[in-house]
């Protein structure tokens, strides 16, 4: 199987990202291209997140001021993969959650909680610049979310 994400990832999730990018891009889809997570980016990464960042690529889709990401961050035991689709002036303009594993906090995936993150920015020391209010019985996985969302501000700040 062919995969989007580049990995063993299962076919829905891949149709997810598929239907996702065409949602974002329209049916051309841009090609796919990486950043390396190495040198600065990766030592300002660890700062945002407390450790270091997996892996020393990011795949990257690019078109017309708009940039799709996924990402994966650990929830409480499991890994939540995101699309997230940033603007050319650095900030979130959409969110997709392709895969949610943990057995509490799925709202998470709710499009009423990911709309708090469109408009967000980074500010000053890194932060989101502004709130994004937390559910009850998904701490983790809220965090996981916030960190991924400073994750790809920062990668698309280093986009060429």
């Amino acid at each position: 199987m062919c995969s989007l994400l580049g990995g063993t990832h299962l076919f829905s999730q891949d149709q997810k990202l598929q239907d996702y990018l065409q949602r974002v891009f329209g049916a051309e889809l841009p090609d796919l291209s990486a950043i390396w997570i190495v040198g600065p980016i990766k030592e300002r990464l660890q700062s945002v997140l407390g450790k270091a960042p997996t892996g020393l690529r990011q795949k990257v889709w690019k078109k017309d001021g708009k940039t799709v990401m996924v990402l994966e961050h650990i929830g409480k035991t499991q890994p939540i993969t995101v699309a997230w689709t940033l603007s050319g002036n650095h900030q979130i303009l959409g969110t997709e959650v392709l895969h949610y594993r943990e057995s509490r906090g799925g709202e998470i995936s709710r499009s009423t909680f990911r709309q708090q993150f469109i408009g967000l920015g980074l500010s000053k020391g890194d932060q989101l610049n502004g709130r994004v209010d937390g559910i009850s019985g998904a701490t983790l996985s809220v965090r996981a979310m916030r960190n991924m969302a400073k994750q790809a501000l920062v990668i698309s700040e280093n986009l060429p």
